[in-house]
């Protein structure tokens, strides 16, 4: 898995969604002939990460939390962390970007 080019087209793909929104790219296209061209447009993430494609797509994907977990995936790749603990790690992230939400809308 190139997790550098997931990155990288996350990234992009998140960009064009932003300028597809202003209206700035791409004018004149539906919802449905926005995503067929950046399926296209982003062809290795649509076929390899379509959970983070379809979060891009919509603009829910935090880039901060992908880098990170990306560098997790990394680390167990290259042995210096198990996947357990990796997992343990990412959700500990996860929950210190979520609880100050949750404590907010107490």
């Amino acid at each position: 898995m190139n997790y550098n080019l997931i990155y990288e087209q996350a990234k992009d793909l998140l960009d064009d969604y932003k300028k597809y929104k202003l209206n700035k790219k791409i004018k004149k296209y539906d919802e449905e002939a926005f995503k067929s061209e950046m399926e296209n447009n982003y062809i290795y993430l649509y076929k390899n990460a379509r959970s983070i494609f379809s979060l891009c797509l919509t603009g829910k994907m935090d880039l901060q939390i992908l880098y990170y977990m990306i560098n997790q995936a990394k680390n167990i790749y290259n042995e210096t962390i198990t996947s357990e603990d990796a997992s343990i790690k990412v959700g500990e992230k996860l929950l210190e970007i979520i609880k100050p939400k949750i404590d907010k809308n107490k």
